[in-house]
């Protein structure tokens, strides 16, 4: 009975060892968080050519950025997000060929996609809504290392 306890302690040792090896590669955690924002800057660029767009606040830190924005125009159509959103992804994503990018959800108001190599996974997700007579558009930017 101990030697079975003994056996199974050192193969959960070893086990546990092998999955705690991930491969982190923070340059391209950076890169993509990076290449992500680029997305995000280039989509309110092309938005303030049409509109007035203000940056409310937000957040940002090594893995994760969040950033709201306001369109200061009453004519503003939010089911005209995603069109807006993917001319800008269209153009954005010819930059980011060393990435596998993928949309993951389109239409309407939302758009969201991600950005995955070998070491990283970072999904960007917009959605645009009306609150308290405004027009809000809301980015949230989220970088996950894979475990290999």
């Amino acid at each position: 009975m101990k030697l079975n306890l003994v056996c199974f302690l050192i193969i959960a040792a070893f086990l546990i060892s092998c999955n705690n090896d991930t491969k982190i590669n923070p340059e391209r955690t950076e890169t993509q968080l990076e290449a992500a924002i680029q997305f995000q800057s280039l989509l309110i660029k092309d938005l303030s050519q049409k509109f007035k767009v203000d940056t409310l606040g937000g957040s940002f830190n090594s893995d994760n950025s969040f950033t709201q924005f306001d369109i200061s125009d009453s004519i503003y159509d939010h089911s005209n997000t995603y069109n807006y959103a993917l001319q800008t992804y269209l153009n954005w994503k010819e930059k980011y060929s060393q990435y596998k990018i993928s949309v993951l959800f389109q239409g309407g108001n939302h758009f969201s996609f991600e950005l995955k190599d070998d070491y990283t996974v970072t999904t960007v997700n917009l959605i645009s809504y009306a609150m308290d007579k405004k027009n809000l558009i809301e980015f949230n930017i989220r970088s996950v290392p894979l475990n290999l």
